[in-house]
Protein backbone atom coordinates (compact mmCIF):
# COMPACT_ATOMS: atom_id res chain seq x y z
CA UNK A 1 0.00 0.00 0.00
CA UNK A 2 1.24 3.27 -1.04
CA UNK A 3 1.67 6.83 1.64
CA UNK A 4 -0.95 8.04 -0.72
CA UNK A 5 -3.59 4.63 -0.21
CA UNK A 6 -2.92 4.99 3.46
CA UNK A 7 -3.65 8.46 4.16
CA UNK A 8 -6.89 7.85 1.68
CA UNK A 9 -8.17 4.84 3.43
CA UNK A 10 -7.64 6.34 6.92
CA UNK A 11 -8.86 10.36 5.93
CA UNK A 12 -5.97 11.93 6.95
CA UNK A 13 -4.50 15.05 5.32
CA UNK A 14 -0.68 15.79 4.84
CA UNK A 15 -0.14 17.65 7.92
CA UNK A 16 -1.86 14.44 9.55
CA UNK A 17 0.75 12.32 8.50
CA UNK A 18 3.18 14.75 8.97
CA UNK A 19 2.50 15.06 12.73
CA UNK A 20 2.87 11.71 12.92
CA UNK A 21 6.43 11.25 11.54
CA UNK A 22 7.52 14.51 13.14
CA UNK A 23 8.48 16.00 9.48
CA UNK A 24 7.23 19.07 7.31
CA UNK A 25 3.96 19.16 5.40
CA UNK A 26 6.40 19.78 2.17
CA UNK A 27 8.70 16.96 2.84
CA UNK A 28 4.90 14.64 3.05
CA UNK A 29 4.50 16.66 -0.37
CA UNK A 30 7.35 15.60 -1.70
CA UNK A 31 6.76 11.66 -0.69
CA UNK A 32 3.40 11.97 -2.34
CA UNK A 33 5.21 12.78 -5.96
CA UNK A 34 7.47 10.27 -5.71
CA UNK A 35 10.71 12.27 -5.41
CA UNK A 36 12.85 10.07 -4.47
CA UNK A 37 12.84 7.71 -1.83
CA UNK A 38 12.68 8.13 2.16
CA UNK A 39 15.59 8.14 3.80
CA UNK A 40 15.77 4.91 5.95
CA UNK A 41 14.79 6.68 9.44
CA UNK A 42 11.94 7.67 7.86
CA UNK A 43 10.72 4.65 6.17
CA UNK A 44 10.95 3.22 9.32
CA UNK A 45 9.02 5.93 11.10
CA UNK A 46 6.30 5.37 8.32
CA UNK A 47 5.82 1.65 8.94
CA UNK A 48 5.32 2.31 12.22
CA UNK A 49 3.19 5.00 12.38
CA UNK A 50 1.32 3.31 9.45
CA UNK A 51 0.94 0.10 11.41
CA UNK A 52 2.83 -1.76 8.95
CA UNK A 53 0.64 -1.25 6.23
CA UNK A 54 2.84 0.70 4.17
CA UNK A 55 6.16 -0.65 4.32
CA UNK A 56 9.87 -0.15 3.15
CA UNK A 57 9.45 -2.00 -0.18
CA UNK A 58 5.96 -0.30 -0.84
CA UNK A 59 8.33 3.13 -1.10
CA UNK A 60 11.33 2.07 -2.45
CA UNK A 61 10.83 -0.97 -5.24
CA UNK A 62 8.71 -0.12 -7.79
CA UNK A 63 7.44 3.48 -9.08
CA UNK A 64 3.83 3.77 -9.35
CA UNK A 65 3.51 2.90 -12.76
CA UNK A 66 5.44 0.28 -12.63
CA UNK A 67 3.45 -0.86 -9.39
CA UNK A 68 0.14 -0.49 -10.92
CA UNK A 69 1.46 -2.37 -14.02
CA UNK A 70 2.44 -5.47 -11.23
CA UNK A 71 -0.79 -5.51 -9.50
Amino acid sequence: MTLREYMTKNNLRQVDIARRLEIGQGHVSHLLNDRGPPSADLMRRIYWATEGAVTPNDMFLLPPRSREAAE
